[in-house]
């Protein structure tokens, strides 16, 4: 098992998760808060440099802990997403239902009655582990609960397509040699990188998860770019990077009052920020607390939205800094009390899974 260096990635997942709560808490500061943010899109930007640094990190994790272990590889994933998933659902269907019996609920966008049917908490449930068809069997959501589940949707779907491809690269790797690799790996690299932005262009509903390959492939190839400093990975990562960055333009172009220059440039700059941590080294002392924030990003990703839907019931009367502040302070204790809740019965099943605790 290789022995990596600590990276210290836990900070900047920590700030990334942060900016997409930042982007759905416009309407709890003064409203020239909400007008100045609303047009950069930070969640868009935060959540597509995650898509990246999970290419990086899962690329990193197949080499060091899952080599020749598709099972456990997939066991992992399942267990880090899906168990605070549920917890974060259960909290905020509940939330909603207090909210709901006070007729506090008028406020939040998209809110529906029907939220609370059978058929619309059974599509919140399945979200993550049926990808496709939840609408023809009749389980189209009419409310998310957890909202920005479709990211989630697509790290789930980025898991599956490498565990499928850890079964099959050992039986076709037996067969090729060094530059036989090669080609069948820049083959792959053009079709993403080509693929990805026209399924975004063409918004082609069956190719909506090929839509972020380019950013997922993108860090999987910096990640080796870092490992072997070849210029074959040089050329695959430029490609990559081009490839994302036009897709993030259509994507954020979609809307006719969002910004699309510069919140490109910050995604570049988070990305070269990601580059850079992957190659950083922190002392000793202070990998604790990078892990720990670290540790909190998913929980705040997913728990954001209820702390907020509850600040916004009185948000028409007295929105400001003040609520601004204290709906981001709670949406981080929240998170702090779901990891505490959800973390510790998984631990140590997820270490035996890795084969090593972090």
């Amino acid at each position: 098992m290789i022995n990596p260096h600590y990276k210290p990635f836990g900070f900047f997942r920590f700030g990334l998760a942060f900016m997409v709560a930042m982007s759905h808490s416009g309407n709890l500061g003064p409203a020239w808060f909400e007008r100045m943010i609303q047009p950069w899109g930070l969640g868009n930007m935060a959540v597509m440099t995650f898509f990246v640094l999970s290419g990086y990190i899962i690329a990193e994790a197949i080499e060091v802990f899952y080599r020749d272990r598709p099972v456990a590889f997939i066991g992992n994933r399942y267990l880090r997403i899906l168990p605070p998933y549920f917890a974060a659902l259960l909290v905020s269907v509940l939330v909603h239902a207090l909210l709901a019996h006070y007729g506090w609920l008028g406020h939040v966008v998209n809110w529906t009655p029907e939220a609370f049917s059978a058929t619309n908490l059974t599509a919140n449930s399945l979200l993550l582990v049926i990808l496709y068809g939840l609408g023809r069997m009749g389980f189209q959501p009419d409310y998310f609960f957890v909202t920005n589940t479709w990211a989630v949707m697509v790290e789930v779907h980025f898991y599956l397509v490498v565990f499928g491809l850890m079964l099959l690269w050992p039986r076709l790797n037996r067969h090729l040699t060094e530059v036989g690799r090669r080609r069948i790996i820049m083959v792959g690299v053009v079709a993403l990188c080509v693929l990805g932005p026209l399924a975004m262009f063409l918004k082609i509903p069956q190719l909506v998860y090929v839509s972020w390959a380019p950013f997922l492939l993108a860090g999987v190839l910096l990640y080796q770019l870092h490992q072997r400093q070849d210029a074959f990975f040089l050329a695959a990562c430029v490609l990559s990077q081009i490839s994302l960055l036009g897709t993030f333009c259509l994507y954020v172009g979609r809307n006719a009052s969002a910004l699309i220059a510069g919140p490109a440039v910050v995604l570049g700059l988070l990305i070269v920020i990601l580059a850079f941590l992957g190659r950083a080294r922190i002392p000793a002392s202070q990998v604790g607390w990078d892990r720990f924030f670290g540790n909190l990003s998913y929980p705040l990703y997913i728990n954001h939205w209820t702390v907020f839907v509850v600040y916004g019931a009185v948000a028409s009367t007295g929105r400001g800094w003040g609520l601004w502040m204290a709906g981001m302070a709670s949406a981080v204790g929240l998170s702090l009390l779901m990891q505490a809740a959800v973390e510790p019965l998984l631990h140590r099943v997820r270490d035996r899974l890795r084969g090593t605790s972090l």
